[in-house]
Order: C-alpha cells, then sequence, then structure tokens
C-alpha cells in the first residue's frame, strides 16, 4: 500500500481519475434515488408508510 501511496503522490494528473470518480459518485446518488422511488411506489401500492424517521412500515396488518 505504501508502494501504492508513493505511485499515486507522484502522478502528474490525478484531474482523470478525480473526474472519473465524481461521475460515477453522480451516477451512484442517480441509481439509489431510483431505487428508492421504486420501493415508495412499491409501497403505495401495497400499504406500506414511511415513518418519521424514514423507514418504511406495513401500513395495514389486519389479521381477520
Amino acid at each position: 500500500m505504501q508502494q501504492v501511496g508513493r505511485q499515486w503522490q507522484s502522478l502528474t494528473d490525478k484531474n482523470y481519475f478525480q473526474y472519473k470518480a465524481n461521475r460515477d459518485k453522480i451516477r451512484y446518488l442517480h441509481q439509489m434515488r431510483e431505487f428508492y422511488d421504486e420501493v415508495e411506489r412499491i409501497g403505495k401500492r401495497v400499504g406500506t408508510q414511511k415513518t418519521d424517521d424514514g423507514l418504511y412500515t406495513v401500513a395495514n396488518t389486519n389479521a381477520a
């Protein structure tokens, strides 16, 4: 790991890797937003609700 750190420090053009990392972070955030939107849509359809702390619970537990 020390050798990798030295190689990283010796790079002159780190912008390329920083750019790729930033794009990947944005991609990840978009995918997570899509995932949670889908979870919310399914939750509305099957009767779940979002609690104050951000968790989802089953809204109706009628065991008849």
